[in-house]
């Protein structure tokens, strides 16, 4: 089930999450 690639595209989403949340506090 799922793709193999669905665990990096979380990560990637996660880490860009973290971007923009680390933008808006600064």
């Amino acid at each position: 089930m799922g793709y193999p690639t669905t665990d990096a595209v979380k990560a990637t989403t996660d880490e860009v999450h973290n971007d923009i949340l680390s933008g808006l506090v600064s």
